[in-house]
Order: C-alpha cells, then structure tokens, then sequence
C-alpha cells in the first residue's frame, strides 16, 4: 500500500495533535473555572484572631498600643457577641 498515509509520521503527528488538544482542553477549563484548582483560603484566614495579632505585632507591622487595642477589642467581643 503505498501513497496512503503519513508513513513513519504519523504516529508522532498523532501523538502530537493528541497531547496539543489535552493541553487546549485543561487551559479551556481552567480558563472557565479557576477558583476550582486554587486554595479556598490563605492559610492565615484559619488561624485565630490572637495568633493573627501575636504574629502581626511579632513581624513589627503593629505597635505595641495597637496590639493591646486589638488583644481587648478581641476579648470583649468573645465575651458580649452580637
């Protein structure tokens, strides 16, 4: 059979325009739904609302009076929730 096909070719073409056409179809549906394969949240959203301050005021991004502020504003709305 001579004249048909690609010859030696054609299983690299194939091969080649399968794994193209995966590719277009994962950046399709990341594209189209990219909250899915992205973390939910950081990891500093489940830590606690004293951690958070601990480690804010450790890393020097608050002073020591805004610490204090946030240690009681936190405390008082633990005890008298809305």
């Amino acid at each position: 059979m001579m004249g048909m096909g690609f010859g030696v070719w054609s299983v690299p073409i194939i091969l080649l325009f399968g794994v193209g056409l995966a590719a277009l179809g994962a950046l399709t549906v990341n594209a189209l739904f990219p909250h899915r394969f992205r973390q939910a949240y950081t990891p500093e959203e489940r830590l606690g609302a004293y951690e958070i301050i601990n480690r804010r005021y450790a890393r020097g991004e608050i002073t020591r009076q805004e610490y204090e502020i946030m240690k009681r504003n936190i405390k008082d709305s633990e005890e008298n929730p809305l």
